[in-house]
């Protein structure tokens, strides 16, 4: 199971969790895209440092969620609605 680790902090445009030897750093601002904005700067420095800090993780991952997965997490419980298919052409 992975653990959050945060030095005590609660972040608002980032995720970092550890799962054994694995650090996961995402960017959480999916309805914006991801964009890069100063707060998010400041925490992804701050998550840096933790892991840097942290002699037991030895890789790390970094990624972002994207609008469809904060949709499924929001709409967690819900019955998913089928999509909608589009020709290609």
């Amino acid at each position: 199971m992975p653990s959050m680790i945060s030095g005590g902090r609660r972040w608002q445009t980032i995720e970092l969790e550890v799962e054994r030897s694995i650090a996961r750093l995402r960017f959480n601002r999916p309805d914006s895209r991801n964009g890069v904005v100063s707060a998010m700067l400041v925490e992804v420095y701050e998550a840096l440092r933790l892991v840097a800090g942290c002699p037991e993780i030895d890789v790390l991952a970094w990624t972002m969620r994207l609008a469809a997965q904060a949709a499924r997490i929001r709409g967690a419980g819900q019955a998913e609605q089928p999509a909608q298919q589009r020709p290609l052409a």
